[in-house]
């Protein structure tokens, strides 16, 4: 950055080093001793240029000017634009002269002619029509700063010129506010003895700088005017104040120059109360110009939100007013700004006076706010709560506060306000509804009363599923009443309010009673379920079965005493039968008995075993299932025979069986199926073993008729053991808790047998059971004798083989 001595340098040639074209040919006024006449501040120099007879202040700065540059082509722009008669022109030059090299801004302002304010006022100190003057062109100052939203900043003695004609102009523009700046930083703050205390806090430029300091000049030119001793007795000419210091401002009131102005004049009083209200306001951006409260005091407006309220209820006042030094209201022990609320809560009805007070007189301006008490129900009552259809019941009510009562019973609306209670006879339940209208109809409250028409108690219907049923068989009783708070069935004070149905399972016939209540009525009705016990074998006797002598015969073949100790022996015979005779029969047979004899090693050593027996009765069985070819043996034609009699009794009894399941599986479903095999299998079994062993290997003396007479005496009896969970299987009474499911077929006729034709047809049932299971126990044994008989048949022509083997050998 250039320096003071390089910028004369360059003032001193100006037509070098101007680069300014519409100051082309100016001269820099010079002092006696031929320098450039300067006035040099902190961040610049201040020279004289003429040109064409106009005299111009041209500025040029010796250190950087950083963010003032935007901030002074803000104001010059703005000034320009505004053109008023207090300021000079003040343009802003980017580049305007050449420094050492450097082209640095200028700033170049009209250079104006007068004297400053206190030369003037000290040449016109005993004039006071000359300052009275000067008073009023301040005021006319202030307003047009105002209206084109211009602050000076730093209104003060030396920044204010007056001209020849009386004119006020204002110099020094560093501190002026423009609104493209307002807010930054305060370039410049003024002197004390012109500012409010704030200003020196918050350095932000702001529109309403001037406000004090245009309060402190008008006060001081007119206390003047009126007293021109103030200006020797606070030596003005020789101070940087005018009448007042900033430490006047600490106590105003206490302060030496408030006692000599108090009572000079009406005026000065006015403006010295306002001074104190300005000295008061903490921040002086909410000052307004003192000479708004030179106006009367204006009530603009004064609200409240309600005029009419109830009790504890809250009422907020509103007002705007003008020109005042403080607002205050009737009954609220607080003072108000010009503008503003506030939130009351009158007790009682109550009048309110807003007063505006201004510096010579007060307005005010008066609301009233009536306060009413809330309506109160305090009894909504009826005779009888719960009445029977026709009946008549009174309703009754105590209200208070109220202006309207109504009584609503849900179609019409009636007035009863002056009445206290009303009898009425509703046919339905009725809900009734008091309506209570307060004072000014401000707030309306309401009470309800329910009044219960109850209608006599009634059962429509009461059946069960089943009148007739079995021990452990559950029927369901059904109802339908109407009006019923309360269902109870007997006995056992059964509680089945809310409910339709109930499962019951008696185990004898039982007499069941509903009842139907209400606290007014009660209805019963009776229901008989009759059961049926369940179906039992009751004395179960076997005959005496004749006494038999256990004789085994020696020709018959397997013997079984040996056939359990296992030492049958194994002769030539055998050996034969099983090595020539068997591999004919069956050609997979060496196979099996080479697979045997690998799977037991000890075969060979042991063939007079049981197991070796056991292998060879096996081998024997598969000889028989594989058939006889009817070439290889001379009895081959009779075997075959044999085996065609075993084939038709296989399938004679198979036909029988698949009817039987079928009708099984069409009344029980596929899922009983499995049950039904495996009983059947369990009784093949218990047959077969009890023929091999028992009644015709044991007791060969047995003859025939007594034979199958015991055997089918046999067969009765466990068909009536089976048949008794059979029937329970059908009649799906097995289990209480977990009943059989079964077909709908089944379970129609199960209905229809028991419910319909009674202990007859269940005998019948019984009966019929009984022969199923007879017949289905019976299958079995004829499919064992069948295979029984072709066996031995086989058997024997296969030995009769063995024998012409041996012959011939």
């Amino acid at each position: 950055m250039a320096n003071k001595q390089e910028i004369l340098t360059a003032i001193k040639n100006l037509d070098v080093f101007l680069k300014i074209p519409e100051l082309k040919g100016a001269e820099v006024r010079l002092n006696p001793n031929g320098r450039p006449f300067a006035i040099t501040g902190g961040f610049n120099m201040v020279f004289q240029l003429t040109h064409n007879s106009k005299k111009w202040a041209f500025r040029v700065w010796h250190v950087s000017m950083g963010e003032t540059k935007e901030r002074y082509q803000a104001i010059s722009k703005y000034l320009a634009e505004k053109k008023l008669r207090y300021f000079a022109d003040f343009i802003f030059e980017e580049k305007g002269i050449l420094v050492n090299g450097d082209l640095l801004d200028t700033v170049r302002m009209e250079w104006l002619e007068g004297v400053l304010l206190k030369e003037y006022l000290e040449q016109n100190l005993h004039n006071r029509a000359a300052l009275e003057t000067l008073a009023a062109n301040f005021i006319l100052l202030f307003h047009d700063l105002h209206i084109n939203q211009i602050s000076h900043g730093d209104l003060q003695e030396g920044n204010i010129l007056i001209n020849a004609n009386g004119d006020i102009r204002l110099i020094d523009y560093d501190s002026v506010c423009v609104p493209a700046i307002e807010g930054e930083k305060d370039l410049v703050t003024g002197l004390k003895g012109y500012q409010h205390p704030s200003r020196f806090k918050q350095s932000r430029a702001s529109l309403k700088a001037d406000y004090f300091s245009e309060l402190v000049i008008y006060l001081s030119i007119l206390a003047i005017s009126e007293n021109p001793a103030l200006w020797g007795k606070y030596q003005v000419k020789d101070s940087c104040y005018l009448l007042f210091s900033e430490t006047d401002f600490e106590n105003l009131k206490a302060s030496a120059i408030f006692n000599d102005l108090k009572g000079l004049s009406t005026k000065i009083d006015k403006l010295l109360a306002i001074l104190i209200n300005f000295i008061k306001t903490k921040d002086y951006t909410n000052l307004s110009t003192f000479t708004s409260y030179l106006l009367p005091p204006k009530i603009n407006e004064f609200l409240a939100d309600k005029e009419v309220i109830l009790q504890g209820g809250e009422v907020v006042l509103a007002w705007e007013t003008e020109n005042t030094l403080e607002v205050r209201i009737s009954n609220v022990q607080a003072s108000f700004t010009s503008s503003g609320h506030y939130l009351l809560k009158p007790k009682s009805s109550e009048e309110y006076c807003l007063k505006a007070v201004g510096f010579f007189e007060s307005q005010e301006q008066k609301i009233k706010i009536k306060v009413f008490p809330t309506p109160e129900i305090r009894d909504f009552s009826s005779s009888f709560s719960k009445i029977k259809p026709g009946k008549v019941t009174t309703l009754r009510w105590s209200c208070s506060n109220c202006e309207r009562i109504e009584l609503y019973d849900g179609t019409y609306s009636y007035d009863v306000t002056n009445k206290t209670s009303l009898d009425v006879n509703p046919t339905i339940t009725q809900l009734y509804k008091l309506r209570v209208t307060g004072y000014a109809s401000l707030q309306v409250k309401e009470a309800v009363l329910n009044v219960q028409v109850l209608p006599d108690t009634k059962i429509d219907e009461f059946t069960a599923s089943k009148l007739i049923t079995i021990q452990t068989v559950p029927t369901i009783l059904r109802w339908k009443v109407r009006n019923g708070a309360q269902l109870i069935l007997n006995p056992g004070e059964i509680d089945i309010t809310g409910t339709s149905n109930l499962e019951v399972c008696p185990s004898t016939s039982s007499t069941y009673e509903l009842i139907v209540r209400h606290e007014l009525h009660e209805s019963r009705r009776t229901l008989r379920i009759d059961v049926t016990p369940l179906p039992r074998i009751e004395n179960l006797r076997l005959p005496h079965a004749p006494q038999l002598k256990l004789n085994p015969p020696n020709k018959v073949w397997p013997l079984l005493p040996e056939l359990l100790s296992g030492e049958i022996p194994v002769n030539e015979q055998d050996e034969i039968f099983v090595n020539q005779v068997l591999p004919g029969r069956f050609p997979y047979s060496g196979s099996i008995s080479r697979f045997l004899t690998q799977l037991f090693p000890h075969l060979e050593k042991a063939k007079s075993t049981l197991l070796y027996k056991t292998i060879f009765y096996i081998k024997n069985f598969l000889a028989v299932i594989a058939g006889v070819d009817g070439e290889t043996f001379k009895h081959a034609e009779a075997g075959r025979k044999s085996w065609d009699s075993i084939g038709l009794n296989v399938l004679i009894a198979g036909v029988m069986a698949g009817a039987s399941m079928a009708s099984l599986i069409v009344l029980l479903g596929f899922k009983y199926l499995l049950l039904w095999l495996w009983l059947g299998l369990i009784t093949m079994f218990s047959i077969m073993v009890l023929w091999r062993l028992g009644l015709r290997f044991l007791v060969p003396n047995l003859n025939k008729p007594i034979f199958y007479t015991g055997l089918i005496f046999f067969l009765i009896t466990l068909s009536f053991v089976i048949s008794a969970p059979m029937e329970a299987i059908l009649l799906t009474v097995a289990d209480p808790e977990y009943r059989l499911e079964v077909t709908p077929i089944l379970e129609q006729l199960i209905h229809w047998v028991l419910l319909k034709n009674g202990e007859y047809a269940l005998i019948v049932l019984r009966g019929a059971l009984r022969v199923c299971s007879f017949i289905i126990l019976g299958l079995p044994f004829y499919m064992a004798w069948s295979v029984r008989k072709g066996t031995y048949a086989y058997l024997k022509n296969s030995r009769a083989d063995l024998e012409i083997i041996m012959t011939t050998k």
